[in-house]
């Protein structure tokens, strides 16, 4: 989940313009859903507990296995295994946000994401295809932070669209990216004017 401010560093116009994330607030949303499923859980099992549904079950594997099940003993080795995945589910949220940033480079836009939570890989969305930009419906979180989803619709590739979600300066990516696109239009449609004339003139010879 990808959370934050993405800012335009100071740069000429001959260097791209890098658009990255708060990593702080991509955390933050990271820490804050692993508590609430945390908190979730621990809530179930306390009713199970309560309800005897734990005490039944280890009865029942007592019966069949002749295993001995202490809920005291159990319940310590649960909360350290949910700690555990917690952990590592925050881990891989800092791995894949610390490499995620959007490069806006003169004819696509370039995302760079980490795949498979180790290698580096990037994705180019030429501007030629991009149809149209447009901002999202905030959620909870987005609201809560102030950020929005940028959603980009696309044409001649794989994917219809494709989202950046949790962006604070909505308004300003946006405006960049529609410049860019219709740049990329106008030189796409100029090109095409001029190879229509240069077969006009070849086609008389």
């Amino acid at each position: 989940m990808l959370v934050g401010k993405m800012e335009y560093p100071e740069q000429n116009q001959n260097q791209p313009y890098e658009v990255r994330p708060d990593l702080f607030k991509n955390l933050l949303v990271s820490v804050v859903k692993v508590v609430l499923a945390l908190g979730l859980i621990a809530g179930v099992v306390l009713f199970f507990q309560k309800m005897g549904i734990l005490q039944v079950f280890a009865d029942l594997l007592a019966e069949l296995g002749g295993i001995t099940v202490s809920m005291d003993s159990v319940m310590p080795w649960l909360t350290i295994a949910l700690l555990i995945v917690a952990g590592l589910v925050l881990f891989s949220a800092y791995l894949n946000v610390s490499a995620f940033w959007v490069e806006l480079l003169p004819d696509l836009l370039r995302v760079h994401y980490r795949k498979a939570l180790i290698a580096e890989d990037s994705k180019d969305i030429p501007y030629a295809n991009i149809e149209r930009v447009s901002v999202q419906k905030q959620g909870a979180f987005e609201s809560m932070l102030g950020t929005s989803t940028l959603k980009l619709e696309l044409t001649g590739m794989a994917e219809q669209e494709y989202l950046i979600p949790y962006v604070s300066n909505a308004d300003e990516v946006v405006a960049k990216i529609q410049s860019l696109v219709q740049q990329a239009k106008m030189k796409q449609y100029y090109q095409y004017q001029e190879n229509q004339r240069i077969n006009t003139i070849m086609d008389q010879f």
